[in-house]
């Protein structure tokens, strides 16, 4: 199911962001000239009725064609949203991918502004395709009932996640977020 209704947008960002640099999912240490990075995701403590991670990480280790020296984005979903976890690692790849794409020339604030814009596009996509599977229910979790599943696409409640966005220019650690409370926030820091 997840494999089909996101595999258009993962791969797309596979191929596009593969040129920038080493590409990680999920776990991963890699070192710079100056900087150690880490990143792991896992389903966390035993929780009732869960049993899918519903976070995502990406890393991107840059192989000097950008000026970004290396990328991490960490997406956590939404345990109460419908097939959040493809929401999630969703996000990370496109995030990924605008962040590299977005000229060289625009701000670190600018970047992440059009990362986040083109990672909500995507998601809204996946809900568009959702909305004309109402009647097919090629996607349907097996376990939800088709009244649940009409009901939850209607109110437009699937994919939900945060994202964090950090990165590296050789000189700087930039840091954007989009926090859960549904808002639309950016906050880009320079530490």
């Amino acid at each position: 199911m997840s494999a089909e209704i996101d595999a258009d947008i993962i791969g797309k960002s596979k191929e596009r962001v593969s040129q920038y640099g080493i590409v990680y999912e999920n776990t991963a240490h890699f070192s710079t000239d100056s900087q150690r990075v880490s990143l792991h995701t896992c389903i966390g403590p035993p929780q009732p009725g869960k049993s899918i991670n519903e976070d995502a990480v990406l890393g991107v280790k840059g192989n000097g064609t950008s000026a970004i020296e290396w990328v991490c984005a960490i997406a956590d979903g939404v345990g109460s949203s419908l097939l959040s976890q493809i929401g999630s690692r969703v996000a990370t790849w496109v995030a990924i991918t605008s962040l590299f794409e977005s000229s060289e020339r625009t701000s670190p604030r600018k970047r992440a502004d059009i990362a986040i814009a083109q990672t909500l596009a995507a998601i809204r996509t996946l809900g568009e395709t959702l909305k004309e599977d109402v009647s097919e229910l090629r996607y349907k979790p097996a376990y939800l009932p088709a009244p649940a599943y009409r009901h939850i696409i209607n109110r437009q409640t699937c994919f939900q996640t945060t994202l964090c966005l950090v990165w590296s220019d050789h000189r700087s650690i930039f840091i954007a977020s989009v926090g859960d409370s549904g808002a639309l926030k950016t906050y880009v820091t320079v530490i």
